[in-house]
């Protein structure tokens, strides 16, 4: 145990301070506060066991695993030393506020890890993004709500209501309040169980209530113009709110404007429905040989080596087929949605299948040229078992021809061509 001067045995911070000059490589101590030099955090410390704990943690080890430990000193760090879990909580929760004012997903915190660690004592402390989400942003939402209710309080506002639905098909209808010749605020996100203009209007009413705001204030609702969102304003929110009116949003107009477009123009629309389709299926039906014989080639059960050049051929012969192949000669499925295009639809689809088989035969040929193996695999063929059916049963007869079969066991040689070792020895 080192020796201590009288001042700091008189020091309030000598526990830390013992503690820090008994594990100097990982702890220091910095304004009566333990700190760990691995995980650039406070420790909240009790008693000397309390340190060990953390030592002995898991997490404090794999960050000592994964990179040398540092002191930050004060001038590099904070201005603020957080002394204890309350005031590293109240770090964590201002770092998810700073992420949620400029529209920052909690999704990036990790990003800023690294960051963090290198120029805040308490960045080794962010947590992952669900935890974020789970304990400290549900505490950031009363101030957010009180934020909402500051921003409309006493001002003459503009309801815009939009509805869609989520990823789970549940409908949900977006509530924003717009304050005269100011931004719009998101004031409330309703899940409704269904879409009415009973439903609407009661989101409506609990939105503004919870808000506090002055039904004589609404000026205008601004939405779609279905038939639901005006019934909600014709049959209860005009009477409710005696100084507003309905506005449809001119965004929509002009959506309903071009929706036009797909009805006198029906067929042009068909025809670019059928050519995807057409362009998907010769994807689906062509695709399907190749991942045969990738599939064949990956088997780990039976030799395949000997296979490799022939399937490669086979695969460069059917992108030079494809390279010439008409309207007609496709696989069946695509060559039937063919049919149903205008000749100049079908033409334009056979030219675009045309240049990707090309395309998909010059980088091949281009990939095999370069490989170092082809010449191997092309002299393996000749061990192909489907081949020497009719191989004779001596392995001394292919000696001449391929010098490594001496290596090669006979009783070797007898499986591999298939022939039974009682038949061998007669």
């Amino acid at each position: 145990m080192p020796r201590f001067t009288a001042e700091e045995l008189r020091s309030k911070h000598l526990a830390t301070r013992i503690t820090a000059r008994e594990f100097p490589a990982q702890l220091y101590e910095d304004g009566g506060v333990l700190f760990c030099k691995v995980c650039q955090h406070s420790i909240d410390y009790i008693w000397r066991q309390t340190a060990v704990e953390h030592l002995r943690s898991r997490r404090h080890k794999n960050r000592r695993a994964s990179g040398p430990a540092r002191t930050q000193t004060l001038a590099s760090c904070l201005t603020k030393t957080p002394s204890s879990t309350a005031e590293r909580k109240e770090f964590i929760l201002d770092f998810t506020r700073k992420l949620i004012k400029p529209d920052i997903p909690l999704e990036e915190g990790p990003k800023f890890s690294t960051f963090l660690k290198k120029h805040c004592k308490q960045g080794g402390s962010i947590p992952v993004p669900s935890h974020l989400c789970t304990e400290y942003l549900p505490k950031i939402y009363p101030q957010y709500e009180q934020d909402i209710k500051d921003a409309v309080e006493g001002k003459d506002i503009y309801v815009i209501l939009d509805e869609t639905t989520d990823s789970f098909e549940r409908c949900a209808l977006a509530i924003l309040l717009q304050p005269v010749g100011d931004r719009p605020v998101v004031a409330d996100l309703a899940f409704l169980d269904k879409v009415s203009f009973t439903t609407v209007s009661q989101a409506v009413i609990s939105c503004l209530n919870n808000n506090g705001v002055d039904f004589n204030n609404v000026w205008a609702f601004v939405n779609d113009s279905a038939s639901y969102m005006k019934k909600a304003f014709t049959s209860i929110l005009k009477v409710l709110f005696p100084n507003s009116g309905h506005v449809t949003c001119f965004a929509h107009l002009l959506s309903l404007a071009l929706e036009i477009f797909p009805e006198v123009f029906e067929d042009v629309y068909r025809l670019c429905a059928l050519a995807k389709k057409a362009q998907a299926l010769f994807i689906v039906e062509h695709s399907e040989e190749i991942v045969a014989n990738l599939t064949k080639l990956e088997e780990t059960s039976v030799p395949t080596a000997q296979n490799i050049a022939s399937k490669l051929e086979d695969l460069q012969m059917q992108f030079e087929y494809g390279r010439v192949a008409g309207a007609d000669d496709w696989r069946p499925h695509t060559t039937e949605l063919l049919g149903q295009l205008p000749e100049k639809g079908r033409l334009s689809c056979t030219e675009l299948f045309q240049s990707a088989m090309a395309a998909c035969s010059i980088k091949l040929q281009t990939v095999l040229e370069k490989h170092p193996c082809l010449h191997l695999f092309k002299s393996l063929t000749v061990l192909d078992p489907a081949q020497v059916v009719d191989a004779r049963k001596d392995i001394k007869d292919y000696v001449h021809a391929i010098p490594a079969l001496s290596q090669v066991s006979t009783e070797e040689w007898n499986r591999y061509i298939g022939i039974d070792k009682a038949d061998a020895m007669e």
